[in-house]
């Protein structure tokens, strides 16, 4: 029964969410596979109309952080607890905004999060009156007050792992018009260049997007931090057009994924 279920699969042309190190097994057993970037839920959130479709205005003058960073620790997440023991060790902790903790029931405390999103954020009660999901909200005051943001994406907890899969945590930072350095799977900025954005490489060191072990990629990011800091107003000048880039290419995606006659529940 299984060798005719298995035979009948082969003979499907299937498109596979993710390739990598899951995707090396099923491309070696089923051949007709083909590989295709599919989106992760936080396309269908930010695509309800009327929401973030422009990034946050800054000004130089508001900013007095070098970067922020936003880690919810969960114990399968060992790639987080690794980021913030480094970033522990450093001299960086006055340089930057931080909000991390402990895995949380957003119902519990969902009110006093949008609250705080409308008076320190400046969200539009409008904005967030259907909002189920706030840790996929941009935190305005965090962008407006650095220059860039360390981000942590939710894969890449093991060495070697090149599977991709952006989600929010990479978003975010693109639709704020934001530079970013990304603590993710190898080659994860690899594919984002695939997928039409622009990254950083040539003003960040972007080599430990091609390092294979963790604690290598971290100690990388973490050299751009010092390099970033000692001219973080030549960071922000000389990536304008790279953000303005990479904001219009995500307006692409999100119409696409808007217009597709698929809906991403059906896909579901």
């Amino acid at each position: 029964y299984f060798y005719d279920v298995r035979d009948k699969i082969l003979t499907i042309k299937v498109e596979a969410w993710t390739d990598g190190v899951c995707g090396q097994f099923i491309a070696e057993n089923y051949p007709n596979v083909t590989f295709k970037f599919k989106e992760h839920q936080v396309f269908l959130h930010y695509n309800k109309e009327g929401h973030f479709k422009h990034g946050e205005s800054t000004n130089l003058e508001d900013k007095d952080k070098l970067f922020f960073y936003t880690i919810n620790l969960r114990k399968e997440r060992s790639a987080r607890y690794k980021l913030l023991a480094a970033l522990e060790t450093t001299d960086l902790r006055d340089q930057c905004l931080s909000l991390s903790g402990s895995r949380h029931s957003i119902h519990s405390i969902k009110d006093s999060i949008r609250n705080e999103l409308i008076t320190e954020d400046s969200y539009h009660p409008d904005e967030l009156k259907d909002v189920e999901w706030f840790d996929g909200l941009p935190k305005k005051s965090f962008y407006r007050r650095t220059y860039c943001e360390l981000a942590c994406e939710t894969l890449g907890n093991k060495d070697g792992d090149d599977t991709f899969w952006p989600t929010e945590k990479t978003m975010k930072p693109i639709m704020m018009k934001h530079p970013f350095l990304l603590l993710a799977p190898m080659h994860h900025l690899k594919n984002l260049r695939g997928l039409g954005f622009k990254t950083f490489s040539g003003i960040i060191d972007e080599s430990y997007d091609e390092m294979p072990k963790i604690e290598d990629r971290i100690k990388k990011i973490i050299d751009n931090l010092y390099a970033i800091k000692k001219d973080p107003v030549n960071l922000w000048n000389a990536t304008i057009e790279i953000r303005e880039h990479n904001h219009l290419v995500l307006g692409d995606l999100l119409e696409r994924d808007k217009n597709s006659s698929v809906s991403f529940q059906d896909l579901l």
